[in-house]
């Protein structure tokens, strides 16, 4: 597929994308209010370390600086941190946390966040709560904590100080669920699998325009070479069949009915003539009939 026809599917599915960004953005949404809204609070410490001398270089301060940070960031999450939490003395109690081990570990790690940056020895806490005065109190119990048995966590020696800088600030809004972010990566989700749907069952269908069959892109291919418009032209419909009228059949008068009247036969020679009989049927006629018939008038034997 090429460039200028993708450009043209996309144009012609921009809505179908639209509302699919759009639908996942407000699934996303729903998702977001379901959740407790948590407020988070943040502060800041310098992990660094002693200097003895003037002949250390900077760089590798700032490296060791860093070790140490992460190292504070990676067991911040621990068991053992948790417990020195609970002894602190701030009222932090485990009815807070769920009884079962791993529950209580997995709660500890979404409540507190711990991260440094590259190459300084800065070490940023967050930590997650639904109360605001609750997140703080936690916040100052980690502070109380790190100040006091900071190098049993650090893994470096007596020299090593840490120091807040930055005062634990307590959101005024939720922090989490974050709805701008959510809605943001919900509507870009939604558009993404809409454009790959659509790239990967073709170009969709277009309205068919005179001479285009229905169903067919408008959108030619560079590599095939425009297939010739033919008309269509409807087929001449034969005409129909006139109706014949029906042949009367000829009406014939019925036969006349032939006149009876006496038939006198004149004696002749030939004796099977004589011997024959005329049948009982008065109008069956017979060919040796026809040999001597001879009408005679009435009472023809007594005249004179």
């Amino acid at each position: 597929m090429s460039a200028n026809t993708w450009s043209q599917n996309l144009k012609l599915s921009w809505k179908n994308i639209l509302i699919s960004g759009l639908a996942v953005a407000l699934a996303a949404l729903l998702l977001s209010l379901i959740q407790p809204f948590e407020y988070r609070s943040t502060m800041r410490f310098t992990v660094s370390q002693r200097q003895f001398g003037f002949n250390q270089d900077a760089y590798a301060a700032a490296k060791s600086s860093e070790k140490l940070a992460r190292n504070i960031a990676d067991t911040i999450n621990s068991r053992a941190f948790l417990e020195d939490i609970f002894n602190s003395g701030f009222g932090i109690e485990r009815a807070g946390f769920p009884a079962d081990e791993t529950k209580m570990r997995k709660a500890w790690e979404e409540k507190v966040s711990a991260k440094t940056q590259t190459e300084t020895g800065m070490l940023t806490i967050e930590v997650y709560d639904t109360a605001k005065a609750r997140a703080l109190q936690v916040s100052e119990a980690i502070t109380y904590v790190l100040n006091t048995k900071g190098a049993d966590y650090h893994g470096g020696s007596r020299d090593v100080q840490i120091k807040r800088i930055d005062d634990p600030l307590v959101s005024k809004w939720p922090a989490r669920p974050n709805l701008p972010i959510n809605l943001a990566v919900g509507f870009t989700l939604g558009v993404l699998a809409a454009v790959a749907y659509y790239f990967l069952k073709g170009a969709p269908s277009a309205p068919a325009t005179p001479g285009t069959p229905a169903g067919n892109s408008p959108v030619e291919k560079e590599d095939e070479l425009p297939a010739p418009i033919v008309p269509i032209v409807p087929p001449t419909p034969e005409p129909a069949p006139e109706p014949v009228a029906p042949v009367a059949e000829p009406i014939f008068p019925p036969a006349p009915r032939p006149i009876e009247r006496p038939i006198a036969e004149t004696p002749v020679q030939n004796n099977n003539f004589n011997n024959y009989q005329q049948p009982a049927d008065q109008n069956f006629w017979h060919p040796m009939q026809a040999v001597r018939q001879v009408e005679l008038p009435k009472n023809w034997l007594f005249e004179d």
